[in-house]
């Protein structure tokens, strides 16, 4: 009989603690969207669009962007392959050379070895496709 009490005062605790916790969510999956907001990645690495080259021209013109969105900028349009035709329609490579006059230093050095990367780039396509007159 006393083994029946106990079992009764357990039970009795037992549901007084489920009542207290609160009742789970069902669990569901994510949908696309809310995956979006996890993953903000716009194009894959090396993937970009004259849209996006032309947005960071603007970044680099303009005149109240801080160091670091400047070198930022800068590393992406570095990290990325683009051709020569891309560099004359956008003309990046006259914008990069006005930030490489630019008074901060790291800014300055990071659109140097940019333009240099690119002048190469020029340079080399030029030799692989020389113009006969």
């Amino acid at each position: 009989m006393v083994e029946h009490r106990y079992n009764t005062r357990f039970a009795a605790k037992r549901s007084a603690r489920q009542h207290r916790m609160p009742p789970e969510a069902p669990k569901r999956q994510l949908t696309l969207m809310e995956c979006a907001r996890v993953v903000k990645l716009k194009t894959s690495p090396g993937c970009f669009t004259l849209e996006d080259l032309q947005e960071a021209k603007t970044t680099l013109e303009n005149v109240d962007a801080s160091p670091g969105g400047l070198i930022k900028t800068l590393g992406t349009l570095a990290s990325l392959e683009i051709e020569n035709s891309h560099l004359q329609t956008t003309q990046l490579t006259s914008t990069v050379a006005r930030v490489a006059q630019h008074e901060n230093v790291d800014v300055a050095q990071t659109a140097r070895r940019l333009y240099e990367k690119w002048q190469q780039l020029l340079a080399g396509s030029d030799e692989e496709n020389p113009i006969i007159l």
